[in-house]
């Protein structure tokens, strides 16, 4: 896969989303969970949506997926994603990290319908 995004949350390491390296090269909704202390990898509750080139960042305990598609929210506690907050504006091509509780987007590029 390429284009996914990784965030630690709760001293686990999450790989999403993505694109499928196989010739038709869909984006992907799947998620895989590592821990460190027993050196594994597992797979996780999917995202509702299929994301590449989005922003994946933790905060408050959760992580939340975060593109032009909305916003989903994951809760390690329940394996379960939850439907969040989307942004005013769809934006792709972002990267997002937190600082004291907030949450900043940066390189944002607004997503624009493409023309067939």
């Amino acid at each position: 896969r390429y284009f996914h995004r990784a965030c630690v949350v709760g001293g686990m390491v999450y790989v999403a989303g993505g694109v499928a390296e196989d010739e038709d090269g869909d984006a992907m909704s799947s998620v895989a969970r590592y821990d460190p202390a027993s050196d594994t990898w597992s797979a996780v509750a999917p995202m509702a949506n299929a994301r590449s080139e989005f922003a994946l960042f933790a905060l408050g305990g959760c992580m939340y997926a975060s593109s032009k598609e909305g916003t989903e929210v994951y809760d390690p506690a329940t394996d379960s994603w939850s439907a969040g907050t989307a942004m005013g504006t769809p934006r792709s091509f972002m990267t997002a990290c937190t600082a004291k509780a907030e949450v900043n987007v940066f390189d944002a590029m607004i997503a624009r319908a493409r023309r067939r």
